[in-house]
């Protein structure tokens, strides 16, 4: 499976809505590989860690940006 994640510098440049729907494309993505981990068809596991960090990565950029323009 051809992870989609995009580097923190370009997603300080996306709009609130973008990375709202950013963040749910690497949820599916994450709920996907799971599944295929769990049914066998998918070996490598390390790709999980990648989803979770991008996740957190992207939720951190949402955060950072609704404080600037409060």
């Amino acid at each position: 499976m051809k992870l989609k994640i995009t580097p923190v510098k370009d997603l300080v440049s996306k709009k609130p809505a973008e990375l709202t729907a950013y963040v749910t494309e690497l949820k599916l993505q994450h709920v996907e590989l799971t599944h295929q981990i769990a049914l066998g068809k998918e070996k490598q596991t390390h790709q999980l860690k990648q989803l979770k960090r991008a996740i957190a990565q992207a939720h951190t950029v949402q955060s950072q940006t609704a404080k600037g323009k409060d």
